[in-house]
């Protein structure tokens, strides 16, 4: 399972309606609605492969030009707000790598 939806809200509201704790600040909010678009994104390319599957062929594991990129980024250091965003937005670009690969895998 991708790390998005392993590691859920940052700041997730309580069944109050209000954060647990805190009040939430704009980047609370932000990191939220930007783990929103993760899970989305998650959920749209489980529901193409599933679609696809049929009419896919088998997957070939081949390493495209942008291969090493994110070992390269993950040794930056980011203070934890910026890691936790980095960790969000690699989560959604490793799941839409995967819708396009079931694009390029689709015959019709």
């Amino acid at each position: 399972m991708d790390a998005v939806m392993a590691k859920g809200y940052a700041g997730a509201p309580n069944s109050a309606g209000g954060c647990e704790g805190k009040r939430q600040t704009v980047a609370d909010e932000i990191l939220m609605q930007l783990e929103t678009l993760a899970k989305r994104i998650y959920f749209i390319r489980d529901s193409v492969l599933t679609k696809l599957e049929p009419v896919m062929v088998s997957s070939q594991t081949q390493c495209e030009a942008g291969c090493g990129i994110e070992e390269e980024k993950a040794l930056r250091e980011y203070p934890p707000y910026f890691a936790r965003l980095r960790d969000v937005m690699l989560d959604a670009n490793r799941t839409l790598d995967g819708i396009n690969d079931a694009i390029k895998r689709t015959e019709l």
